[in-house]
């Protein structure tokens, strides 16, 4: 938090930095003193009459932060006639790696006492929204489909989106589009533990909330070839939105060494509490079944699923910093962020549908596509450059 300060050529006046506050003082000093830093903080000397200075802390970071990878089952193939396991699947199937998006964080607090030794604070970081985009029209391939298992006739089926080969009997077009947000902010009460000349330890404890919100979103769209009237056309949607939201208590511990104007910092922080989860999916097919798509099935597994289960988290950081004058502070560090028991919409999709559901009678005993709460666990983790300012 702090950096060396002195007024060189005056004499009788100046500034300690006990490696935790500033402290200015004149007239002269003596050990033992009672500005409230004497033997009961640690420190060991007090000043007469001192001014002690620097209460409160503003600390702004630029993040790059990527995401854990999300997952996804085939969701979209190729290769007449469509059908796994020997199509190939051109999107889904396997882990969709995150790039790195900004964010930002900001840290603030102020000191209850003038050793500093008991402080309180609050952080709040977010990083960018991840959108990602598939889209595929006639003409990019001869053949595109969206594959899924009837339970009926416990055979791998395709429901064919475009087929422009050597029949030439459909065109059509689709996409997938997934988005991702996350924030996260904590109040903490922050106790000195110990102090040295060039280091502090504090203790960490407080109020923790994390928010992990995502979607994935596929349309397609397909069409007789040389028709375009409602009943020789078939457009189909399925929804899978995810919300996370976790609120619970927190501690852990901050260090600090300093050497002259350098310093390293640590941070580790542990906390757990209540995650809710919710699951949102629904499905439309035009024409005739406005409710249901081809893997979000009323009376199956479309709706809205709740639920609360205990979560964990941990943050833990470092960084390395400089201070080109009194009062202000520049650092590069890196920070992961975990949380426990989240949902992500890729692990709700059951891709096994009981054909029957596309007949005029939904069956009144179907069983998939099924729902059921598959928890996993999201991290996100990346570089920060930051900027502090004490006063």
């Amino acid at each position: 938090m702090d950096a060396p300060s002195y007024q060189p050529g005056v004499e009788g006046f100046g500034a300690f930095d006990h490696g935790g506050y500033m402290m200015e003082y004149g007239g002269g000093c003596q050990v033992g003193g009672d500005c409230g830093v004497g033997m009961g903080c640690g420190v060991g000397m007090g000043c007469y009459e001192p001014l002690c200075v620097e209460r409160f802390w503003v600390e702004l970071e630029f993040l790059l932060w990527w995401r854990e990878s999300r997952f996804y089952p085939a969701l979209v193939t190729g290769n007449d006639p469509g059908v796994l396991p020997e199509a190939t699947v051109l999107f889904g199937g396997s882990t969709v790696s995150e790039q790195a998006r900004p964010g930002g964080r900001l840290q603030f607090g102020m000191w209850l006492d003038d050793c500093q030794c008991l402080g309180i604070g609050g952080r709040f970081v977010s990083i960018g929204e991840a959108k990602n985009r598939f889209e595929l029209n006639s003409g990019d391939l001869p053949f595109f489909a969206r594959p899924f298992f009837d339970d009926a006739s416990g055979q791998q089926e395709a429901l064919v989106i475009d087929n422009m080969g050597t029949l030439g009997t459909t065109q059509g077009r689709i996409q997938v589009l997934t988005e991702s947000e996350f924030l996260a902010a904590d109040a903490f009460l922050r106790c000195l533990l110990m102090r040295t000349g060039n280091s502090r330890l504090d203790f960490l404890f407080g109020y923790q909330m994390g928010r992990l919100n995502e979607s994935l979103l596929i349309e397609s769209t397909s069409s007789s070839t040389g028709t375009t009237t409602a009943a020789s056309s078939l457009s189909v949607r399925d929804s899978f939105q995810t919300r996370n939201e976790f609120h619970g208590g927190h501690f852990g511990i901050q260090g600090r060494y300093q050497r002259g104007c350098w310093g390293l910092e640590l941070m580790a922080k542990f906390g757990f509490g209540n995650m809710n989860q919710r699951a949102e999916l629904s499905g439309a097919t035009d024409p005739n079944r406005p409710n249901s798509g081809l893997l979000v099935q009323q009376g199956s597994n479309a709706g809205s699923h709740t639920r609360d289960t205990f979560s964990y988290m941990h943050d833990t950081g470092i960084k390395l910093f400089y201070h080109p004058v009194d009062r202000v502070k520049l650092s590069v560090g890196y920070n992961l962020m975990f949380f426990s028991s989240v949902l992500r919409p890729g692990d709700q999709i059951d891709t096994m549908v009981d054909s029957r559901f596309f007949g005029p009678q939904p069956p009144p005993n179907a069983v998939h596509p099924a729902f059921n709460f598959n928890s996993t666990h999201f991290y996100a983790h990346g570089l920060n450059l930051g900027l502090e300012y004490r006063f």
